[in-house]
């Protein structure tokens, strides 16, 4: 039996442009692999699992019920992003076999936030970089960066996550695009926009960048 070679696969690209892998997840520039924002926010202190123990950012123990529903949190998510990027693009014309029933509740208060906003520039899954960082903003709708979170709480690691992008977003001595968070749970009948204080939050994801550089160094990775 012959092995499957991935055909999308563009880990180690040369292109000048930065890209993410399809397959893998990871970006890219000029055969140079960059670090995400996500790893860089991860370093920012959080309290151990309440069940287990240990750090949230860290593996967690087996059967570990915190574990199962936060990657269960993170399906969701995934889900109803997939749901209202096809509709603020216009490509959503039914929900596809098999959605998610939480995941389609949770579009539907996006998607009525979005109708409401008369956004008329819409962009997704927006691949933002410098000469060693990057990361994949969920939404930018005109100039505004947007990042979806379906969680029970916003956590102040999503505020940093947006300041990343804001930073990749400006490049230096930039104005600062408008970010915000926008928060769609189930406890709450209608989405809320999270508005974010762009000069805090970059400067805050900037401190965890150098440290993360500090560590990174003398860890010699």
């Amino acid at each position: 039996m012959s092995a499957v070679v991935s055909t999308t696969c563009c880990c180690g690209s040369l292109l000048p442009e930065a890209v993410q892998c399809p397959d893998h997840h990871q970006l890219w520039r000029s055969g140079q692999r960059l670090t995400s924002v996500g790893r860089i926010v991860a370093l920012y202190p959080q309290d151990p699992c309440s069940q287990c123990h240990w750090p949230i950012w860290s593996d967690h123990q087996a059967g570990c019920s915190v574990k199962a529903n936060i990657d269960n949190a993170n399906a969701r998510g995934k889900a109803t992003e997939a749901l209202l990027t096809a509709y603020v693009h216009g490509k959503l014309t039914h929900y596809p076999a098999g959605t998610r029933k939480d995941a389609i509740a949770l579009f539907e208060k996006a998607r009525r936030w979005f109708d409401a906003q008369g956004f008329t520039k819409v962009e997704s899954q927006v691949v933002l970089a410098d000469e060693d960082t990057g990361g994949v903003a969920d939404f930018i709708f005109d100039g505004m960066i947007v990042d979806l979170k379906c969680t029970y709480d916003v956590a102040e690691t999503h505020h940093l996550q947006v300041g990343g992008y804001i930073e990749l977003r400006r490049g230096d001595g930039s104005p600062y695009p408008e970010g915000a968070v926008l928060h769609v749970t189930e406890r709450y009948a209608a989405a809320k926009l999270i508005r974010l204080d762009p000069p805090v939050v970059c400067a805050d994801f900037r401190v965890l960048r150098a440290a993360y550089r500090v560590v990174t160094r003398r860890k010699g990775a």
